[in-house]
């Protein structure tokens, strides 16, 4: 994380009205906080350890790189699958970073003196100046968005594991078992699909510009 600030008063002088200006700076950037890729499949563990290790991960899948960094898509869902049961994912913990963040705010400042104890303060202050977009994706991530619909008794429970189960049907191919049990060309994914919101939403906090000016009687 790096943050600096600066104040700086303008070395003008001569009469009240060019006298007593100063501006300041904040600048902030960071890289973006870590959040972890979990499996939600309902109250089965998939690991069968009997909930000892909670927030279980998925499988990586060799040579997929999951982070696509893409304003619609953070992170591709595609790159991971179930582990096979009886075992634990792969996947490391918090292996997914939120996009970086970069702020600037900035000040001009005015003091004209009215007495000898007694000054009045002019401020305008701007919260990111830039107005440069600051995005988030959140803290965790859900592998399946439909919890418990392959269950172990099922009969594709054992293509958990295998990244072609969870293809999307289309108008010419049915797609994977996971996504399509059915197997009918053309229909809308039923079972537990891969999770469709990898997308950015847009922090809530210095979001936007902001501009606020004040008057203060100092004395």
């Amino acid at each position: 994380m790096f943050t600096a600030n600066a104040l700086y008063r303008l070395p003008f002088k001569g009469n009240r009205a060019v006298d007593g200006w100063q501006v300041g700076t904040i600048v902030t950037r960071y890289t973006g906080l870590p959040f972890n890729i979990q499996n939600q499949f309902g109250g089965e563990y998939q690991s069968r350890t009997g909930g000892a290790t909670e927030a279980e991960r998925p499988n990586l899948i060799p040579g997929c790189n999951p982070m696509t960094k893409k304003r619609d898509q953070w992170w591709n869902p595609e790159c991971y699958v179930f582990a096979p049961y009886g075992t634990l994912g792969n996947s490391g913990r918090n292996s997914l970073n939120n996009p970086n963040f970069f702020n600037i705010d900035f000040s001009i400042v005015k003091d004209t003196k009215l007495a000898e104890n007694v000054n009045l303060q002019f401020r305008a202050e701007f919260f990111n100046v830039l107005n440069h977009p600051n995005f988030f994706y959140g803290s965790q991530a859900y592998l399946m968005s439909t919890a418990g619909t392959v269950a172990p008794s099922s009969a594709n429970y054992s293509q958990l594991s295998n990244p072609a189960a969870y293809r999307n049907p289309t108008a010419t191919s049915p797609g994977g078992v996971i996504c399509n049990p059915s197997q009918q060309l053309g229909v809308a994914g039923t079972g537990p699909c891969y999770a469709t919101a990898t997308g950015l939403s847009q922090t809530m906090a210095r979001s936007q510009r902001q501009i606020q000016f004040a008057m203060k009687l100092l004395f």
